[in-house]
């Protein structure tokens, strides 16, 4: 794109960019994101895939903040948030 521009860059240079742009960034992202909250909520929703029906489960923190996300073909409630429970405790 750039060179179709007329505009050559070297891998150098891109190498350089990322090194002094991106450690103030990722800083950046880290500071805006939430801590997590010990409470959270589980979201299902059925949704159609390829005319297929899925369940669609969320695990949601009190700020809204995604924790897992989870589709199965099958509805099984008490299981998955078991499930979704068990991951949360490990991560």
């Amino acid at each position: 794109m750039m060179l179709y521009r007329g505009i050559e860059i070297t891998y150098e240079s891109i190498r350089v960019w990322v090194r002094n742009f991106s450690s103030p960034a990722a800083k950046k992202i880290r500071k805006s994101l939430s801590k997590l909250s010990d409470k959270w909520h589980l979201d299902e929703v059925r949704v159609v895939i390829k005319g297929e029906v899925h369940w669609l489960w969320r695990a949601v923190d009190s700020h809204g903040q995604v924790l897992n996300i989870l589709i199965q073909k099958q509805r099984n409630a008490k299981a998955k948030q078991c499930d979704l429970v068990a991951s949360q405790q490990r991560g």
